[in-house]
């Protein structure tokens, strides 16, 4: 399969809204931060509890994790989650409720069916047993990138724009203008 091959390039993020409080709010503005790296004593505190012993990320309340893609006609959204990650079942969930599918036509003007080529990263999730039957069924063959190759995956300049543009966004409406690098 080539590049030109594919119909969606997939990948997870969690966004991260700014913190309520005015200074936390503009440092967050300022620094552009969009995780919060912590010792790992603080991982068992409960606002900053994740999935792991180093919490990396901001908590919860304030994140917006979603699965989405880019393909030739712009990007779509797949599967908005409660938790910083979704798992197999919710996956298979989402390609059986038709969202995949929906998505793909989105960002594939014209093109109807299948056979659907995606590129993604090596989720566990992703290539699953349960992911793959479900794939089969649905025409999807997924091409996965090397791992730690975030760079080979055209989503990941979309994240990144997106997150500046809601950092200038929230910058602008600081009671005192604020000056972000993006």
């Amino acid at each position: 399969m080539s590049a030109t091959d594919v119909h969606m390039c997939l990948d997870g993020v969690i966004l991260v809204r700014a913190p309520a409080g005015y200074v936390a709010r503009e440092n967050f503005c300022k620094a552009e931060v969009t995780h919060c790296y912590r010792k790992k004593s603080e991982g068992s505190l409960p606002e900053l509890q994740g999935y792991d012993a180093y919490t990396k990320q901001a908590p919860l309340n304030r994140c917006l994790p979603l699965w989405g893609g880019v393909g030739p006609g712009g990007f779509a959204p797949v599967l908005w989650h409660n938790e910083r990650k979704t798992d197999t079942s919710e996956w298979v969930m989402t390609i059986k409720k038709g969202d995949l599918i929906k998505a793909l036509r989105s960002v594939n003007p014209g093109k109807t069916y299948g056979p659907w080529k995606i590129l993604c990263d090596g989720e566990t999730f992703l290539h699953a047993k349960e992911s793959k039957a479900m794939y089969l069924r649905k025409n999807i063959r997924m091409w996965q990138i090397p791992p730690r190759s975030p760079d080979l995956n055209p989503v990941e300049k979309f994240w990144a724009w997106v997150r500046k543009q809601l950092v200038a966004h929230d910058a602008k409406h600081l009671p005192i203008n604020v000056t972000v690098g993006c």
